[in-house]
């Protein structure tokens, strides 16, 4: 199942997931993450429902539907480590955008 995992993201081009952190599910953007091998990504463990992402993938097209094996390569533009990326995303408060680029 790992190497299923390993060849979408290959396949898979890069994409922004804008999110504004307003509505009911400000606080929760949904994203169950964990470091990557590589401490320059994150790995999306779990997407979790009511949330943020939830309503992004509900408002997209499927191959911009952020899913559970998918890595996180930077935010607002950063590529900082996992660590600095996760810092990044908690430092981001309610009327905050936060952008994800997803691989």
């Amino acid at each position: 199942k790992m190497a299923d995992l390993g060849l979408r993201r290959e396949l898979r081009q890069p994409f922004d997931v804008e999110l504004l952190r307003e509505g009911a599910y400000w606080r929760t953007l949904g994203l169950i993450v964990s470091a990557d091998d590589d401490p320059r990504h994150l790995v999306i463990d779990e997407v979790w429902e009511p949330s943020l992402i939830a309503e992004w993938n509900r408002g997209c097209p499927d191959d911009r539907r952020v899913r559970a094996g998918d890595l996180i390569t930077a935010v607002n533009g950063q590529q900082p480590s996992s660590e600095q990326m996760l810092d990044l995303i908690h430092a981001c408060g309610k009327h905050c955008s936060v952008t994800l680029t997803i691989r």
